[in-house]
């Protein structure tokens, strides 16, 4: 019997040594949240008390820290941010935050109670699964265009991402397109295009949150277009290539550990004049038709990231 009783003494001793090692380690909100007031009237324990009432709890999990910075030029700006270890989790501003003292530091101290909440609820349940760390990005999304080949294109694009310190990366994509029938005004027949082209662009890939980031890339496509006529006194092929500044705005959301869905609208210019012509029998040219000053492309797909 004292055998059993010892022993079963054994195992509390060990499954209680075994819970305090799973026990995430505690940090005070003293050693939690940091503050530099800047102009602002932010007093960092009155800050504290706030975050202490909302949550009803003086301590958080050790590996979060909370950064609150006032403006040094306006005492009614404020932001902050909170990581765990060296990931950033949220952030927020307050621009401007609420003239009062005592309501700043309660708007203030309710804000980042709620991320604190967060997460821990993410830790517990599983949150939206952050943007991974990975240098490269592989990509590849079904795209539209409109004037950048005459009238409407549709086709795929595949790109590969460099990521630079934050917030910037290397883009290079390929694209091709195909387009309908198009025709030319004084002159009976049609053409189709099908179309190829190589982007290079630098991008700034801002974060908004943990899940979420912007795209804004800027840089130089080169392209190449077949157009091959249909019912003309003369029906050929051409090839014609040009160079255009590539612009595009878009946005990725982190849908999976190394994926996420990405949307872009995009504008191209052409750096020169783009004509395709109609010839007669005797090599005249009878009828021109410019390609537009600039046109869009909007594309959706995902990219992984490694």
């Amino acid at each position: 019997m004292r055998r059993w009783a010892s022993l079963g003494a054994t195992l509390l001793l060990v499954f209680r040594a075994e819970a305090a090692a799973a026990a995430p380690a505690l940090r005070s909100l003293h050693d939690t949240i940091h503050v530099t007031p800047g102009a602002t009237c932010i007093d960092d324990e009155a800050l504290r008390e706030q975050v202490r009432s909302w949550l009803d709890a003086d301590a958080v999990e050790g590996d979060l820290r909370v950064e609150v910075e006032g403006s040094s030029r306006d005492e009614r700006f404020v932001s902050f941010r909170m990581w765990r270890g060296a990931a950033l989790l949220a952030e927020r501003r307050f621009a401007p935050g609420p003239a009062d003292c005592a309501q700043l530091h309660a708007v203030l101290g309710l804000a980042i109670a709620l991320a604190l909440k967060v997460s821990l609820r993410d830790e517990l349940f599983g949150g939206p699964s952050p943007r991974s760390s990975g240098a490269w990005s592989l990509g590849a999304a079904a795209s539209t265009e409109w004037n950048v080949v005459p009238g409407v294109a549709g086709g795929a694009v595949v790109w590969l991402e460099r990521t630079l310190p934050e917030p910037f990366a290397l883009h290079v994509g390929l694209s091709a397109v195909a387009g309908g029938g198009a025709k030319f005004e004084h002159v009976s027949g049609d053409f189709t295009t099908a179309s190829v082209a190589l982007e290079a662009a630098a991008c700034a890939v801002p974060s908004f949150g943990t899940a979420v980031r912007g795209r804004l890339c800027s840089g130089l496509e080169a392209r190449a277009l077949f157009a091959s006529g249909n019912g003309f006194s003369v029906s050929k092929d051409a090839v014609l290539d040009w160079f255009s500044i590539s612009n595009s705005l878009g946005v990725s959301v982190a849908i999976a550990q190394k994926w996420s869905l990405v949307g872009v609208v995009g504008l191209v210019v052409p750096l020169q004049r783009v004509q395709i012509a109609v010839v007669d029998t005797s090599g005249r040219v009878v009828e021109t038709r410019d390609l537009a000053p600039a046109g869009g492309v909007l594309s959706l797909g995902g990219a992984y990231e490694f």
